[in-house]
């Protein structure tokens, strides 16, 4: 069942409509390392690969230090996973 809101579809992932087809999104610890016209990032909850180190598809476009798109997903950073991490790591 999918439930619409302000173009924005939930399906498991997150899912936006930017073009056809509706493009998952997916979170990343740490910095992207792009090379040529892909990424590698750190994924948490990739819907095929799970959480793991993952080359992308070609990137398409660089939105900021924290968000890129390629052409079949949308990765985000999320920072408070790495917060999370830390606090866990040592104890604050």
């Amino acid at each position: 069942m999918n439930d619409e809101f302000d173009n924005k579809v939930i399906m498991g992932p997150e899912y936006y409509d930017i073009g056809e087809p509706k493009k998952p999104v997916v979170y990343f610890t740490g910095k992207p390392e792009f090379m040529g016209v892909r990424a590698s990032v750190y994924a948490i909850d990739h819907p095929t690969e799970g959480t793991c180190q993952i080359v992308t598809s070609r990137v398409v476009e660089k939105v900021s230090d924290t968000e890129f798109h390629t052409l079949n997903t949308i990765y985000r950073r999320i920072t408070a996973y790495e917060d999370w991490i830390e606090n866990e790591r040592f104890g604050d």
